[in-house]
């Protein structure tokens, strides 16, 4: 889905009123002498994204260089170096860049991120900001503004009444692998004082889904869904850093896509529709099916995605496939037993968190577009490993294709 804001906001061509909200917002975080003499700074936070717990430590570098590094169950490095927004994710042993494989969220992250901190970033040579009519919030209209930073697209910044600081930012980030943008809300929940500098003292991060008005008398309305909140534990200004931040990962490579053609072979399928837990649960159902049955596991867990294979989507149509040797009369009101046709798959072999998997879908639809591969049916994940303690796996990731005519 693509969601528009311009629905939300008219965006005025009063620059003179969006000035004088950025100029107070600056003055209320501590001053544009105080701001301008930091130059770079890092964050450490523990956080919590979608139910999983995690730790980061973020690094930026005015004007352009951001580095952030996650460790828990779902463990990353996300990075944008230099004027040209180079962009880079490094997830278990896998690296991806521009070119297809990586979209433009990274950046838009950076931006929303580093402003909320350093909103004296609104006034850097290059950066277009415009006044933009109200936001509604809770009921009530927000005054707000656009920012548009080189390379990116317009954020929409919401800011506090009272206390003049930037309270929300609105931006926007393409789903991995896909077409797909999705909108997002940063919000400061709290501050703290940090050397004389007013600092957000945790970060809310929504998803945020358009939902339409009911008449033409009803306006749209946003359903926030919260995905993480960030507690800052460490606030650093102008840090020592060390040399590597900055620099290129190189513990990971990047992702090689290839092409199999996949043998028919019998299956037991059992058929999930709900959260990503779910298919958890389905897949260790099925397992308890085909014992029951006297069947015989022969091959590896694979889960077929009927849409958006995703795990900040709420609800899944999954297909959990199990390799299996028994009759096709064997299939009940549960699980049926057919035969899997052959097809030819691209895909990657991924090793690395289970829930960063989907982040391989760019790698491998930027490589078919590239070399005359088509998609013919819906992406699958054939685990060969899974370690359930740590929910790190190995797995084949990709979609059947044919020749693109």
């Amino acid at each position: 889905m693509r969601y528009a804001f311009a629905l939300l906001l008219l965006i005025g061509g009063c620059s003179g009123g969006a000035s004088s909200r950025t100029d107070r917002a600056v003055t209320a975080s501590g001053g544009e002498e105080a701001l301008g003499a930091i130059q770079s700074f890092r964050t450490e936070a523990r956080g919590e994204f979608l139910g999983l717990p995690y730790r980061s430590t973020t690094y930026y570098r005015r004007p352009s260089d951001w580095a952030m590094s996650v460790t828990g169950q779902r463990s990353f490095k996300g990075m944008v170096l230099g004027d040209k927004n180079r962009s880079y994710l490094a997830i278990g042993k896998h690296l991806m860049q521009e070119d297809g494989e990586l979209q433009m969220g990274w950046i838009h992250l950076r931006d929303a991120y580093t402003t909320m901190f350093l909103p004296d970033r609104l006034n850097e040579p290059g950066v277009k900001v415009e006044k933009a009519d109200s936001v509604r919030i809770g009921g009530e209209k927000r005054k707000a503004i656009t920012a548009t930073f080189p390379g990116g697209q317009p954020m929409t910044l919401v800011f506090d009444e009272d206390s003049k600081r930037l309270h929300r930012i609105y931006f926007s980030a393409q789903e991995p692998g896909t077409e797909d943008w999705h909108d997002w809300i940063l919000e400061a929940d709290g501050w703290t004082e940090v050397q004389g500098i007013q600092a957000p003292r945790a970060t809310r991060l929504y998803t945020a889904d358009r939902v339409e008005g009911t008449d033409e008398d009803d306006d749209a309305r946003i359903e926030e869904v919260l995905a993480s909140r960030e507690v800052y534990e460490t606030i650093e200004w102008n840090p020592k850093v060390a040399d590597d931040v900055f620099k290129e990962p190189t513990n990971a490579t990047r992702a090689q896509v290839n092409i199999k053609d996949v043998t028919p072979e019998m299956v037991g399928v059992l058929k999930v529709y709900g959260p990503f837990a779910d298919v958890q649960h389905g897949v260790r159902d099925l397992l308890d099916w085909i014992e029951k049955k006297g069947g015989e596991v022969t091959g590896d867990v694979t889960l077929l995605y009927r849409d958006r294979p995703h795990p900040q989507h709420a609800r899944t149509k999954t297909e959990v496939q199990i390799p299996v040797d028994l009759k096709r009369y064997a299939s009940d009101s549960q699980v049926r037993v057919n035969t899997r046709q052959a097809f030819r798959m691209a895909y990657v072999t991924y090793e690395g968190p289970a829930d960063g998997a989907y982040m391989m879908y760019g790698p491998v639809k930027a490589w078919c577009a590239k070399n005359g591969w088509r998609k013919s049916g819906p992406w699958r994940i054939r685990y060969i490993e899974f370690d359930e303690a740590t929910e790190f796996c190995k797995a084949e990731i990709g979609y059947p294709v044919r020749p693109a005519r």
